[in-house]
């Protein structure tokens, strides 16, 4: 029976381990980028953000951020492409949960308001 138990969480932590791994790092990544954001450094946020989305691509919360950083510095064809990006990520979801479908509406209300087609 101690086998089983081991051989179970060996299994675990070498399955769903690395998974759990990188949405804590893009936890991180993401409470950093919001630090210099609050600083106006937005080169490092738009780094943190980034860095953040390449750990865990579901941390929509960092899409939206790294959207806001682009728009503090004018760059709306950036943001615009952000925006479309998580958009379409989401909309590949078969079944959405409430929270992607918070992220899903946001993603949309913001490009009606940059007058981007919502496809």
């Amino acid at each position: 029976m101690w086998r089983i138990g081991c051989v179970t969480a060996l299994v675990f932590f070498v399955v769903v381990g690395p998974c759990l791994a990188g949405e804590a790092t893009a936890k991180v990544y993401h409470e950093t980028g919001k630090k210099f954001l609050a600083k106006k450094d937005y080169k490092e946020a738009e780094a943190s953000f980034l860095k953040s989305i390449l750990e865990y691509d579901k941390n929509y919360e960092s899409y939206f951020a790294l959207a806001d950083v682009y728009e503090k510095q004018g760059k709306l064809e950036q943001r615009m492409r952000v925006l479309e990006k998580v958009l379409e990520k989401l909309r590949a979801i078969k079944k959405t949960s409430v929270a992607e479908n918070k992220w899903l509406k946001k993603a949309q209300d913001d490009l009606g308001k940059l007058g981007a087609g919502t496809k």
